[in-house]
C-alpha cells in the first residue's frame, strides 16, 4: 500500500522503502516509523538504512494503532532552532528529518 493509503488493520506489515536520491547515495540515515495515540506522537520503530539502499523490515502494528507515518532523518545532525523547541536530548526525533513520507491509514 503505497503512502496516503489504507493499511488492511494491525499485526504484522511488510515496509518496502526506496531510499533512492543520488544525491545523497551512501549517506547513512535512520527511519523512524511513528504513530500516535492518546494526543502524543512516538516513535514505533527506528532503523538504520544508507540513500540509495532498498529497506525491506517487517513491523507490527500494536492493536488501537489509527496511522503511521515514516520519517527519513539524519542521525549525525542535530535538530533545533531558534524558532522551533527542540525534543530531549535522547528523543529518537531529535536529530535532522531529510523526508517524511505520506501517513497510512489503518481500517477499523
Amino acid at each position: 500500500v503505497r503512502g496516503g493509503g489504507v493499511l488492511p488493520g494491525t499485526g504484522p506489515h511488510d515496509l518496502t522503502v526506496d531510499l533512492t536520491c543520488s544525491s545523497l547515495d551512501g549517506i547513512a540515515v535512520e527511519l523512524q516509523l511513528l504513530t500516535g495515540r492518546d494526543g502524543a506522537v512516538w516513535v514505533l520503530e527506528q532503523l538504520p538504512a544508507r540513500c540509495g539502499e532498498v529497506v525491506r523490515h517487517r513491523v507490527d502494528l500494536p492493536a488501537g494503532t489509527r496511522w503511521v507515518a515514516l520519517r527519513v532523518a539524519d542521525p549525525a545532525r542535530d535538530y533545533g532552532s531558534a524558532f522551533v523547541e527542540p525534543e530531549p536530548h535522547d528523543h529518537p526525533c531529535a536529530c535532522w528529518a531529510l523526508a517524511y513520507a505520506s501517513p497510512w491509514y489503518l481500517d477499523a
